[in-house]
């Protein structure tokens, strides 16, 4: 079930429309992960992580395979079942556990103390949301983050706009701009 109460109007039209007129989405062959987050994950220590609006699991995946534990979480049914599909075939069911729900509420698929050291939210939910929900999601993400933990998102949201809204819950580690369009923010508590 798709929460159109907090999601905005555009982002329900966009995801609808990908969804349906390709039996793939565009990014979901996308090859790869992002430069950013590979040099900041090539330094670290597996652990747990957290995969928010996972799409076709690339991040959970390469995760997965450098032995982190994920949670990848995607809110679209057509999605998670080719996402479980490629984890079935590439034997990851093992290191990553795929749940499908809405993002905006945490609470209500992760169990009650559950952190990660690691959240992911490339594109996802934080974009996708309804400004008036965006503040609370932020905080339900930094309840979840363990101490020391990091959370790297990268958004299509105006840098005014979001690092405002992370400055809100969390310390800005690093961020950058990949082009007009994308800004990359590397936070921690």
């Amino acid at each position: 079930m798709v929460d159109s109460q907090r999601l905005s109007l555009e982002a329900l039209q966009f995801y609808a429309e990908a969804y349906r007129d390709h039996r793939v989405a565009p990014w979901e062959g996308v090859p790869g992960e992002d430069p950013f987050v590979c040099s900041w994950l090539d330094q670290q220590n597996p652990a747990r992580a957290l995969d928010l609006g996972t799409g076709g699991g690339r991040y959970a995946l390469s995760l997965a395979n450098k032995g982190w534990q994920v949670t990848a979480l995607e809110l679209y049914a057509e999605v998670a079942e080719r996402t479980q599909q490629r984890l079935l075939k590439a034997q990851l069911t093992d290191r990553v556990t795929l749940k499908r729900g809405c993002a905006s509420r945490l609470d209500s698929w992760l169990e009650q103390t559950q952190t990660f050291e690691l959240i992911l939210d490339i594109l996802g939910p934080f974009s996708d949301l309804r400004s008036n929900h965006q503040n609370n999601y932020l905080e339900r993400v930094a309840q979840r983050l363990a101490p020391h933990g990091h959370f790297l998102v990268c958004t299509h949201i105006s840098a005014d706009i979001s690092l405002k809204l992370l400055q809100t819950h969390f310390r800005i580690l690093r961020h950058q701009a990949d082009s007009d369009y994308l800004l990359w923010y590397h936070v921690g508590r």
